[in-house]
């Protein structure tokens, strides 16, 4: 089971305790409607792909040599 599977599940067992909370239940509403006037958004992930083979930097080597 990965991080955020195991974050969704303790979230999940614990939400009737957190819907009494009031900070959280404010909180849930601002940022329901900040994502509903477009303010919060989710953002792309922007880390490359693996390089397991070695490409990228044997390209940039090769190229820099190859001038």
């Amino acid at each position: 089971m990965s991080i955020a599977e195991k974050v969704k599940s303790v979230l999940a067992r614990n939400l009737s305790d957190l819907n009494k909370n009031e900070e959280f239940v404010k909180l849930r509403n601002f940022h329901e409607e900040m994502r509903q006037e477009g303010v919060a958004q989710k953002k792309p992930y922007s880390l490359p792909r693996l390089d397991t083979i070695g490409r990228r930097l044997r390209q940039v080597t090769t190229s820099k040599t190859s001038r």
